[in-house]
């Protein structure tokens, strides 16, 4: 799993509030994303990429970098794109749990 959810390093750390906490491949299953955080899916979504995922949940068809989606407590933003505008990376806040 550490391998689909890195921490980001010190120069995005500044961008923390913005990004999140974690820097993710828009490629990577979004099942996996729900199966370690808790994330709740509706029906078809736990096979679609978070690429694919944000797009349905309201995202833009063409997203640039600082779009984002918020859905129940998780903030998803693309953090990167190439000069094509192909997403590169996403940011990914996960809601804090009270224990």
């Amino acid at each position: 799993m550490a391998k689909y959810f890195s921490e980001t390093g010190q120069n995005v750390r500044e961008n923390f509030d913005f990004f999140g906490e974690f820097a993710v491949d828009p490629y990577v299953n979004t099942g996996d994303l729900a199966a370690a955080y808790g994330l709740k899916l509706e029906d078809g979504e736990a096979g679609m990429s978070l690429l694919e995922w944000f797009q349905s949940r309201g995202g833009s068809a063409q997203p640039v970098e600082g779009d984002r989606i918020v859905v129940d407590g998780f903030s998803l933003t693309v953090k990167e794109t190439d000069q094509n505008g192909v997403v590169k990376s996403m940011g990914l806040k996960v809601p804090r749990r009270e224990s």
